[in-house]
């Protein structure tokens, strides 16, 4: 009895400090995370599943594990969720999981799962998985899957800044760069990250259209250091541009945010400033 009584007196400290109850507890653990403060989120996650130990408190603890670059732990975290509530945001957790590991195959197959357990009510992360498909398929060269898959997200939530951008990105693919960009144009007007802005960039100097491209990229040096230094870092060694700076976006990035991205942003800013055995190192 003794564990029972422990997990009552802690949920009662708990609700007492967050009057909005358990579940604005999960909502302020969120925040965090979107704030990239993932160190404070997983004590967040930690304190609920203590208490109660419901799915939603194991995403959110996978989601920030993953941020770290936990990924053995984070993986425990997502499979408890999937053994607890095996829906539409768990599937997608499990599909990242699998993409992120190599596993194209299972990842196509658990983002359809959560495709499929999605429904209008949950339109936004109905249209996320549905999103998220359409990368997988545009990478297994199943572009016709892919744009079928984009169609449905923009069906359940028409200004998706997330679908439209993949929209452009087939659009692109497919050369037909003049929709391409009123596509990507829209979605870096609902969501100016470095990442939408980049991309629109590309578009518009693939169409002839470099003095447009021009006042796009430079957004992306102004602001990019303040909304996503991770993707400047990319964008610049990429670019061969400034690729000390790239290197110190990266390496910054990575005292909070330890993941594979970050790790691969810094190995390729690193590669482009000559150090090639350290990038290998990473």
């Amino acid at each position: 009895m003794i564990p029972a009584i422990t997990s009552w007196r802690s949920k009662l400290r708990l609700e007492a400090k967050y009057p909005g109850s358990l579940e604005g507890l999960l909502l302020r653990g969120h925040a965090l995370h979107s704030q990239h403060r993932f160190h404070e989120a997983e004590q967040v996650a930690q304190q609920l599943i203590k208490v109660r130990q419901a799915p939603f408190d194991y995403g959110l603890l996978g989601d920030v594990l993953m941020e770290q670059g936990r990924l053995r732990d984070a993986v425990g975290a997502y499979q408890k969720m999937l053994d607890l509530k095996p829906n539409l945001q768990s599937y997608s957790r499990a599909a990242h999981i699998r993409w992120l590991k190599g596993d194209l195959p299972g990842a196509r197959q658990l983002i359809q799962m959560a495709a499929s357990a999605g429904s209008p009510q949950e339109a936004e992360p109905t249209a996320w998985a549905y999103t998220r498909m359409a990368l997988y398929e545009l990478q297994a060269g199943s572009r016709a899957t892919a744009r079928a898959a984009v169609d449905a997200a923009l069906v359940l939530e028409p200004d998706y800044p997330p679908a439209l951008l993949s929209r452009g990105r087939l659009l692109l693919a497919d050369g037909n760069t003049v929709e391409a960009i009123e596509s990507l144009q829209s979605a870096a007007k609902l969501n100016p990250l470095p990442e939408y802005h980049w991309v629109l960039a590309e578009a518009l100097r693939a169409a002839g259209r470099s003095h447009e491209a021009v006042p796009v990229e430079k957004q992306i040096l102004e602001r990019g250091a303040l909304d996503d230094p991770r993707t400047l870092a990319l964008y610049l060694a990429t670019r061969k541009e400034q690729v000390e700076t790239a290197v110190k976006l990266a390496n910054d990035e990575l005292a909070n945010r330890a993941d594979v991205f970050t790790l691969d942003a810094l190995a390729w800013a690193l590669s482009a400033s000559g150090r090639v055995e350290e990038a290998y190192s990473r």
